[in-house]
């Protein structure tokens, strides 16, 4: 079906310029004991509602999720939170793409969550103007999630990810920035709930 861009799936809406699939807020975060990549809990056959899941990895480690949604619900349904996608948005990609990968994983989102799927966005942006678009479809005030590794290698690489962050909590207002890194974020604002990177194949609290 992604040959139709899921649009035989489900059709929505959606928000803004680009009809954004909205994904609805989430307050209050369930029992986590551990985080693992999408790569790992894909396949893991003994689970556990504990877990949550995340997708801070290579896109192409990634891309199966938007041609074979529902194969991938069936998949994860069974742990406790599921981030969205973490397409790429990289700065020197052309707008479309980005504005697709932001639409896409939203679409993601609001799929699985419409069937029961605890779910949480994760936030993305490039440069200033993305700030137009790359929080459609993300509810005020709920629960999201960031990450700022490869975000970080340059001084322009730092400037656009504060101040893409600062615009998040202008616009989104989070009541919980769950914030994926090497090391606790210094001189950031927001009730962060720090989850530490790790090459394993999961990540403790």
């Amino acid at each position: 079906m992604a040959e139709l861009q899921n649009l035989l799936i489900r059709n929505y809406e959606g928000v803004g310029d680009f009809e954004v699939p909205i994904i609805f807020p989430e307050y209050d975060l369930p029992k986590v004991s551990d985080w693992m990549e999408f790569e790992y809990a894909k396949n893991k056959r003994k689970k556990t509602n504990s877990v949550g899941v995340h997708f801070f990895q290579n896109d192409h480690k990634i891309e199966c999720v938007w041609t074979f949604p529902d194969r991938y619900y069936e998949a994860l349904k069974s742990y406790s939170v599921v981030l969205t996608p973490d397409f790429s948005m990289y700065t020197k990609m052309p707008k479309a793409v980005q504005i697709f990968n932001h639409y896409r994983a939203m679409w993601i989102g609001a799929y699985w969550q419409e069937r029961g799927m605890f779910i949480i966005p994760t936030i993305q942006w490039s440069t200033e103007d993305s700030y137009e678009w790359c929080f459609d479809g993300i509810s005020i005030g709920g629960i999201v999630a960031v990450s700022n590794v490869g975000c970080l290698q340059d001084d322009i690489s730092k400037h656009l990810f504060y101040e893409g962050y600062k615009a998040m909590l202008d616009i989104v207002k989070p009541c919980k920035v769950l914030f994926y890194s090497n090391s606790y974020p210094e001189n950031l604002d927001g009730n962060i709930h720090f989850i530490k990177y790790n090459i394993d194949k999961s990540i403790g609290r």
